[in-house]
Order: structure tokens, then C-alpha cells, then sequence
């Protein structure tokens, strides 16, 4: 069988599965098969293979004028045949968009904390109100996702094939270790490690990756983009995997920012009263199972803080 078509064919088939109904069958059709699939690097051969066992379950004919199932076999052979099939993202020439192949997104609102057990059998505990995108299959040379807010991660390790966290502009490469990371828009990011080594590195708009930082256990990274100015720290690892179990720990942490924490693990409003306090550095550990009342009680007891709460919104104000 010759594996080829027209070009008029090519372009009516990739007019197609760039429509949503389009894409959404080709990327069901593709996932049907790859579980059987033995995974590749995209050598010579791997996509002809595929196409082979295509066509023996079902004979590929060429495109009928239709939006039937069984023409997008053909689209499937094209595709593999061009060499995109071991790969998330399928482009073809003339194409200036990427389409994505089975991404699934997953995101937690304020109050809510969620364990997401990826393919490879990497663990991420996602944060509240933080959003997580991965891939369905982890089979590239490369495994990527992308986080939004806060999370901790236990990645399956892969001398060959790199996990990589995409947070903006930063990037965050291990093989296989124990981190957390913080992403939130508008707030410094952070990058704390509490087993392996961690790669930390910045690109800015059409530049290459710039190295920022190479972890050990223990250390953590802040990264201001605004200002370009990078903070390294030492804390204990345990204070880094702790907060996958609900402890949090505050080093020298300023008021504000502990209260904007809070705010997103207990799902409440905290405003602070007096400004001069928001930068009031305290160091404390916090059991996120337990009411925020103790939280408070610990951080009032040690200040000259207190609190109110009134209609799910609590008040700190000075004594």
C-alpha cells in the first residue's frame, strides 16, 4: 500500500482536524491505539509500525467527502506518516498553530487540595486556587506540564527523559526528585526542594533559557520577574514535603503573605487593618487540619496583634 495522498487530499484532511469535532475524534482515535503502542522516540519506523497496525484492524481508504469516523484512520496514517505521531503536539508546514493531544486540566477553587497521579506515576499534590495542565501520556523525550499557583511535586525518576514545570517564563527541570514550587500571578515565584536536584532557569520573549539556580535539599530559590532580582535561602526539607500533609511553615515570612496563604487554604477573607503590620516578619508553623482559629491564636499570641472575625471575613488589627 502506498502511504500517500494529494495535496488537495492533505489539506481538506488537516482543514478538518483543526475544527474542534475534528480534532476531538482524531485525538480519541490516536488514544485507542497508543496504550498497545510500544513507546518510541520517534526512530525511523515507529509511525510506519502504527500505520500497519491501523490498517489491519480497519482498511484505510482514501477520505470520503464526510465527517464519518472511519475517514480519520486516513488523517491518522498521514499524520504518523509524517512523523508526529510519538509527539503532543502535531504541526504540519504551512500550520502556524499546535495542536495539543489529550490535555486535561485540573483546578482547585480556595479550600480545596487534590493528589493527581500522573502516567508516568509522578505525584503532584495541586494547591488551592492553583491550576495544573498536563498531558494524558507522558512518551516524549521530555515530560512537560504547566502549574499555575502552588503544588508539590514526587516525580518518577528518568535519567533519560527530564520532567519539566513550565510557570511563565520560569522552567523547572528534574529527573526525579521531591519539590514545591509557588506560581501565583502578581507574587514572587519560589522553588523549594526537599529530596534531588533541582534546575531552575528564566527565558524572557524570544531568548534563550537562562540558568537562575541549581538546587539541593533544603534550598530555596524566590524569583522576582519585575525587578530580575533572585533570592537563595537555606530552610529545612522538611518544611518543604510538610506541606503536602498540611503543615505550614513560615520562615521569616511577612504578615501579609502568611495571610494571603491562609486565605487560600481555609477559603476565607483576611484583611489586615493597620498597613504598618503587613511587613511584620514571623516564623511559625501552622496545621492546615486544624480550625484557622488556631493559626490566629498562635499568630496574636506572640504579637501585639489580635482578630475578629465577622461574616466569614476576619479583621487584624494592633493591640
Amino acid at each position: 500500500m502506498e502511504h500517500t495522498c494529494s495535496p488537495e487530499e492533505l489539506v481538506w484532511v488537516l482543514d478538518y482536524i483543526a475544527l474542534p469535532e475534528g480534532r476531538n475524534a482524531l485525538e480519541k482515535l490516536l488514544l485507542e491505539d497508543w496504550n498497545a503502542f510500544e513507546t518510541g522516540d520517534g526512530r525511523s519506523g515507529d509511525a510506519e509500525r502504527w500505520h500497519q497496525r491501523l490498517h489491519e484492524k480497519v482498511p484505510i481508504e482514501a477520505p470520503a467527502r464526510t465527517t464519518s469516523y472511519a475517514w480519520l484512520k486516513y488523517a491518522a496514517a498521514i499524520i504518523l506518516v509524517m512523523g508526529f505521531g510519538t509527539s503532543f503536539l502535531l504541526r504540519w508546514p504551512g500550520r502556524d498553530a499546535a495542536v495539543d493531544i489529550a490535555m486535561t486540566e485540573k483546578y482547585n477553587p480556595r479550600g480545596q487540595h487534590s493528589q493527581i497521579t500522573l502516567q508516568d506515576g509522578s505525584i503532584v499534590y495541586l494547591g488551592a486556587d492553583s491550576k495544573l495542565r498536563y498531558p494524558q501520556l507522558l512518551n516524549g523525550k521530555t515530560r512537560e506540564i504547566t502549574l499555575e499557583g502552588e503544588a508539590f511535586f514526587e516525580i518518577k525518576h528518568d535519567t533519560k527523559r527530564p520532567f519539566i514545570v513550565h510557570t511563565g517564563n520560569v522552567q523547572t527541570q528534574v529527573l526525579g526528585t521531591s519539590f514545591k514550587i509557588n506560581a501565583f500571578k502578581g507574587q514572587q515565584l519560589s522553588v523549594a526542594v526537599a529530596t534531588g536536584k533541582v534546575s531552575v532557569g528564566y527565558t524572557a520573549k524570544g531568548a534563550k533559557l537562562k540558568s537562575l539556580a541549581i538546587l539541593t535539599p533544603g534550598e530555596k530559590v524566590s524569583w522576582d520577574e519585575a525587578q530580575q532580582k533572585l533570592n537563595k535561602t537555606n530552610l529545612a526539607a522538611v518544611a518543604v514535603s510538610g506541606w503536602k500533609d498540611g503543615n505550614l511553615i513560615f520562615m521569616d515570612a511577612r504578615l501579609d503573605d502568611m495571610c494571603r496563604e491562609l486565605e487560600r487554604w481555609y477559603n476565607t477573607r483576611i484583611i489586615i487593618k493597620d498597613q504598618q503590620i503587613k511587613a511584620y516578619n514571623l516564623s511559625m508553623t501552622v496545621n492546615g487540619n486544624t480550625p484557622i482559629t488556631s493559626a490566629l491564636d498562635a499568630m496574636t499570641s506572640a504579637t501585639n496583634l489580635k482578630y475578629r472575625i465577622k461574616q466569614n471575613q476576619i479583621y487584624i488589627s494592633i493591640k
